[in-house]
């Protein structure tokens, strides 16, 4: 075998075996086990197969990609990003990523590659329909999989399936891609009825497996792809009378279904079935801060104004997190404070690449519809029906992508099937530079080598290395035999490799660090933490100066150690970059309270107040500040509303009221904790001791007797904190 066909069949071999079982991949030696693998096992192989490709292509040029619109929109959409990210406001990420997304220019490029790879290998219907049939049936090897997870429809009522996914979302649309594909594939095949038999099961199972991901934009893109496809074919399908009138009854169908869903939504059943109950929480208020609808709502106009900030080229991939801190809605305080995605493929794109980048990203369905559809209209290289499934499935694939985003599988499904478009509608076209050629013997002997030494370089510099600090940084989260000596080390190790995941490396160890301070460790173990914490973080902070996470990050870390004054300056920068951030706004106004300044925390804590009058969180801090500077008035005007009195049953009230010596109001919180466990002693003696420090000994000898009562146990301490009330003491513990 020559050397062309060993690398045409090592090529082959990675189309058809490793990309199709990356979805079955997950790593729980890594950081993120469920993203991590595949896409580290995805990068090494592409980068592999790149190697073989490259040296194929300049030994016969029938192995060059050939030109269609697609190509050229794929590969306008690759640039634009490529320029994005070079401008953005965090270049290494925007490249890079991290572990918990692994996304960026670099997963991109990897993509791209994958495209170009496969156009140019798989250059018949048959080999392409073997890499769908191979997906296909490993995406059956899930759905079985799945059903075993919901204890064979024992259990429906249990949490949406994941699987090897880690996400419910990220199933739900490889689901989708794999029962178009099953029609398309069922379509196609001419043989066994059993075959086809097999493949309407495997399409089955893939749509229960939606159902039960409970993933509400993709499981209505499903629906919307499968009745915009029947639609398709009853319309333009003009030979096959049967088929249109099956597509005919799949209309039907569908809008039987999204009609019974109204008739069953508000019974009991509906109510303990996760998709229907799902689908009947939907809140449509946009006007409130309540529900998905409502605060994507908020999260879209956050990114309109990014956009309009930066309109040309964006922000860059992965650089939502600036746009999202900068014009943060403080209305957005019940949901997660660290959104890196808008969950809509628009804005998504907008803000990473700008105008530019969204116009060629948006190129690429439409020059797939104009294919489809307009090209070669009367002797189209594929049937009506195809054409219409391949449709339903890139509108089921887009409005999916309106409420999330792309993960690794549905990427890779994505370019898959664009690649496969391509070539059908490329197969009687010239290769792109035919006619460039070189001497075989320099591609052998020169080339080759080259390419094969920098590919591996490449390989161990971006892929091993991270690899391994994905390990050491998992590593260190266990407990390990060593203490936490050998914890410090394996921090060290996942800092040492300095590459992608070194910010996640840094705030996990300043976690860490603030733990191991609050033990009992040695002295110098605790400032070996804090220190390397510290310096990890001012790394980050040095790269990445307008990064109001990791100027949060270290301004908590260094006020939970104890160094105040140093804590402010970060926290203050944090406030500058993220102004309506209430949770920025807590973290300032407690260490001004607990180091004497609180007129000032006062100011801060109204402040985060009066951006959101209706976050619980804000008005009782607000409030707490307002008693520590005496000011009952306000703390009256905040409380009684949405309580009713003063007298709140929280320990920080209590300690305040205290403080400020309104007993009147510790006795009334005391007393309602005695009222509700009146078996428990130690709330008559909390009581006795806020009736001792209001003056009032004889009660207090009273509870103290009464608690005796109910735990004999306690009689020998009680009977001495009786004495020493009644000579006049405050008893000790």
């Amino acid at each position: 075998m020559n050397l062309k066909d060993t690398l045409r069949y090592l090529l082959l071999g990675g189309i058809f075996i490793i990309i199709p079982i990356i979805p079955l991949i997950v790593t729980g030696s890594m950081f993120f086990p469920f993203i991590t693998g595949k896409n580290f096992t995805f990068r090494i192989v592409i980068e592999l197969m790149a190697a073989g490709w490259l040296i194929l292509m300049l030994l016969d040029a029938q192995y060059r990609p050939r030109f269609t619109w697609i190509l050229g929109a794929v590969s306008a959409f690759i640039a634009s990003i490529f320029i994005a990210d070079l401008l953005s406001a965090n270049a290494f990420k925007s490249f890079w990523s991290n572990f918990e997304r692994m996304d960026g220019f670099v997963t991109l490029a990897h993509l791209y590659l994958y495209f170009l790879i496969a156009v140019s290998v798989l250059k018949t219907k048959k080999l392409w329909f073997t890499v769908f049939n191979i997906s296909f049936a490993v995406s059956g090897i899930l759905g079985f999989m799945g059903l075993r997870e919901l204890g064979f429809f024992t259990n429906l009522t249990g949490p949406r399936v994941d699987l090897t996914f880690g996400n419910p979302t990220y199933f739900a649309i490889y689901a989708v891609f794999h029962a178009f594909i099953g029609a398309v594939l069922l379509w196609h095949h001419k043989g066994s009825v059993y075959i086809k038999y097999l493949y309407g099961v495997i399409i089955a199972l893939n749509s229960v497996m939606l159902m039960f991901t409970a993933t509400r934009g993709a499981i209505l893109g499903f629906l919307g792809g499968a009745l915009l496809a029947s639609i398709l074919i009853a319309i333009f399908e003009k030979e096959n009378k049967v088929l249109r009138k099956i597509s005919v009854g799949v209309v039907a169908a569908v809008l039987v279904v999204m009609a019974g869903f109204f008739v069953v939504k508000d019974t009991e059943w509906a109510k303990e079935t996760p998709v229907l109950k799902r689908f009947a929480n939907l809140e449509l208020n946009f006007e409130g801060n309540r529900g998905t609808v409502a605060s994507r709502y908020m999260i879209w106009n956050m990114a309109w104004q990014g956009f309009q900030e930066r309109p040309i080229f964006g922000w860059g991939q992965e650089s939502f997190n600036f746009v999202f801190n900068k014009y943060y809605n403080p209305q957005m305080f019940r949901m997660e404070p660290w959104f890196d995605r808008t969950h809509n493929i628009v804005f998504d794109w907008l803000i990473a690449g700008g105008l530019v980048g969204a116009i060629a990203y948006f190129s690429i369905p439409v020059f797939i519809m104009y294919y489809l559809w307009f090209f070669r209209r009367n002797d189209h290289p594929m049937s009506v029906v195809e054409r219409s499934l391949w449709t339903g499935l890139i509108a089921a694939y887009f409005f999916h992508n309106l409420f999330v985003f792309d993960n690794l599988t549905s990427y890779i499904m994505y370019f898959g099937v664009l690649a496969y478009l391509h070539f059908r509608l490329s197969e009687d076209r010239e290769p792109i530079a035919k006619d460039f050629s070189i001497n075989p013997d320099n591609v052998k002997i020169v080339i080759a080598p080259v390419i094969v030494v920098l590919v591996v370089a490449f390989i161990y510099m971006a892929n091993i290395r991270g690899i391994w600090a994905a390990q050491s940084l998992v590593e260190a989260l266990r407990p390990q035999e060593g203490g936490p000596t050998r914890t410090l080390a394996l921090y060290e190790q996942a800092l040492e490799y300095d590459f992608i995941g070194r910010q996640e490396a840094s705030e996990q160890l300043v976690q860490m660090a603030t733990r191991i301070n609050r033990t009992d460790v040695q002295p110098d173990l605790k400032q070996a933490f804090i220190e390397r914490a510290e310096s990890a973080m001012l790394r980050e902070i040095e790269r990445v100066p307008n990064d109001t996470r990791t100027q949060l990050f270290m301004g908590s870390f260094l006020g939970n150690v104890g160094r105040v004054q140093d804590a402010m300056t970060y926290l203050q920068n944090a406030h500058e970059l993220s102004p309506k951030k209430q949770v920025i706004l807590f973290e300032i106004g407690s260490p001004q309270i607990s180091t004497g300044q609180t007129e000032a925390a006062l100011e801060t804590f109204k402040t985060a107040y009066e951006l959101a009058p209706d976050f619980d969180q804000a008005r009782d801090l607000y409030a707490l500040a307002a008693v520590h500077n005496n000011r009952f008035d306000i703390a009256e005007e905040l409380l009684i509303e949405p309580y009713g009195t003063l007298a709140i049953d929280d320990d920080r009230f209590l300690r305040v009221y205290s403080d400020r010596g309104r007993h009147d109001l510790v006795i009334e919180i005391l007393q309602k904790r005695l009222n509700d466990n009146p078996t428990n002693p130690q709330a008559y003696v909390s009581l006795a001791a806020g009736h001792l420090n209001s003056g009032n000994r004889d009660r207090a000898v009273e509870l103290i007797q009464e608690a005796i009562q109910i735990d004999p146990s306690f009689k020998a301490q009680g009977e001495r904190f009786i004495e020493e009330i009644q000579a006049g003491q405050t008893p000790t513990e």
